[in-house]
């Protein structure tokens, strides 16, 4: 029976060769590109966080009235996760994403403790975060002065002030799935439903945040705000934000590593 001259062995072992090298070589581009971009990722990433965090924050949004309201659900952010950690970035505006942020924020530490700074053009709060096994614990306080505690309790994030009696609740929202849908749970201070807070903030890397718009900064961090909040709660609610920051980047991390 007469042989296809197409599968004769000096026909094929060309063809195999060629098509080997042309697989071998599209891949050492593609992995070529990978690694540049990798490279800048890392060197952008790396002045952004020795750059001034003082110069950085100064350029925020003057904060007023509708600030809270206007907070995107989209973390900006960059950084580094070893042993140790240092994680930096800012949350925009849901009218003008494009434009500058409301907050930026330095978080700094190492193993599951660390210093997360949350700067307005109007004050700062540190949240000493402790990352447990129970969930996540923080001593808060406002331009150097004590605010209180937040401490995750299930099914409640609990909020107590400085002498350590309980001022209020945020409900927690959690979901089995994967998924970047905004969940908001209340927020109740002395028996008062201050806000809903979206419990599924999503994290960004910076690096890709400047050329890739996202939907996600159409979806407000804060809902349902009540219209006559003191000094004090607005804290507490920013407090609570800087800590769904935290959460979002470690969700992210997780997800990516």
């Amino acid at each position: 029976m007469p042989t296809n001259p197409l599968l004769s062995p000096l026909i094929m072992f060309p063809i195999i060769f060629i098509l080997t090298v042309g697989f071998v070589a599209m891949f050492a581009l593609v992995a070529v590109h990978q690694i540049r971009m990798a490279y800048r990722h890392g060197q952008s990433n790396k002045a952004y966080l020795e750059g001034d965090f003082d110069q950085i924050s100064s350029g925020l949004i003057a904060w007023r009235a509708e600030a809270l309201r206007d907070l995107s659900s989209l973390v900006i952010w960059g950084g580094y996760t070893m042993v140790r950690f240092h994680h930096r970035g800012e949350v925009k505006s849901v009218e003008d994403p494009g434009g500058r942020a409301w907050l930026a924020f330095d978080y700094r530490g190492q193993g599951g403790r660390g210093t997360f700074v949350l700067r307005t053009s109007l004050r700062e709060l540190r949240l000493s975060l402790e990352r447990t096994f129970d969930g996540t614990r923080a001593q808060v306080s406002v331009d150097g002065e004590t605010l209180g505690e937040i401490r995750e309790s299930r099914p409640f994030v609990q909020m107590s002030d400085r002498n350590g009696y309980a001022v209020g609740e945020y409900h927690r929202r959690k979901r089995l799935l994967v998924s970047r849908v905004p969940l908001y749970g209340e927020v109740l201070m002395r028996g008062r439903r201050l806000a809903r807070i979206n419990s599924y903030l999503v994290s960004l890397d910076r690096w890709w945040a400047l050329n890739k718009p996202s939907s996600y900064f159409r979806n407000p961090a804060i809902i349902d705000l009540d219209p006559w909040l003191s000094e004090e709660e607005e804290s507490w609610l920013l407090a609570l934000v800087g800590m769904e920051v935290d959460h979002s980047i470690w969700r992210a991390i997780v997800r990516h590593s």
